[in-house]
């Protein structure tokens, strides 16, 4: 498995299609370093997907192109919920940082501008506290900071 961070609203992709890339056990090392730094946080209570009744094929319809068609009105409310959870920041609307569950799998959530935003502000709070820049880090931050200025990234 790996993972693949896609600043949203860009034009530009890395030759392997996006703007960072990281195998299972880099990406955990990253993870790591923004839990310590406090620019990520965990949610008490996991995240569960919306259920659809029967098959997706029984609701969405996608041709040859994979373009969707004949979306059923339960096909389209589980679309409307997964999108919207693929942005959910969890009940506390307010807290500064990533939230676990967008980085614990590459199943396209949404990392808004506005967490990436408070995540970089939460690194430069780690760094006057004395802690120091991760190796790790090297990349991201200037990634952060670019999806930060724009509508954030996905990863897959």
């Amino acid at each position: 498995m790996s993972f693949d961070l896609v600043l949203r609203g860009e034009a530009g992709r890395g030759p392997n299609g996006s703007d960072l890339h990281w195998n299972n056990r880099g990406f955990a090392v990253v993870v790591d370093d923004l839990l310590r730094l406090g620019m990520a946080f965990d949610l008490p209570h996991g995240v569960a997907f919306p259920s659809l009744p029967g098959s997706y094929d029984d609701h969405i319809g996608v041709d040859e192109n994979g373009d969707e068609y004949g979306i059923t009105s339960e096909g389209q409310a589980w679309l409307e919920e997964h999108e919207k959870l693929l942005r959910w920041h969890g009940d506390d609307d307010d807290r500064a940082g990533i939230p676990l569950h967008k980085l614990s799998s590459n199943d396209g959530w949404v990392v808004t501008g506005w967490e990436a935003a408070t995540a970089i502000g939460c690194y430069w709070i780690a760094r006057a506290q004395g802690y120091e820049h991760p190796e790790s880090f090297d990349s991201l931050i200037p990634f952060l900071e670019r999806a930060a200025a724009g509508d954030g990234f996905e990863v897959h």
